[in-house]
């Protein structure tokens, strides 16, 4: 079963506008786009397990130039 999670970006001001276009170019990444508040960016990730998931937050995502700091959240559902 697929993993679904979004990922809290934050970066370099006068690097946001490239690492939006990067995550974009990814086709690990549903969607990334920019927002206010913690974070600079906001990334939904789809990854086929928990392992690949962690290595595209940590190999992948950290690893661009201007990221300074992510935080995950994995999507639970209820219900099903």
């Amino acid at each position: 079963m697929a993993i679904n999670a979004y990922v809290g970006i934050k970066v370099s001001a006068k690097e946001a506008e490239k690492i939006l276009k990067n995550l974009r170019s990814q086709e690990f990444v549903t969607q990334a786009d920019a927002v206010t508040g913690s974070f600079d960016i906001i990334a939904l990730i789809r990854a086929p397990d928990f392992h690949t998931l962690g290595e595209i937050i940590i190999k992948k995502i950290s690893q661009i130039d201007g990221v300074l700091d992510t935080e995950t959240f994995p999507v639970i559902e209820f219900g099903r």
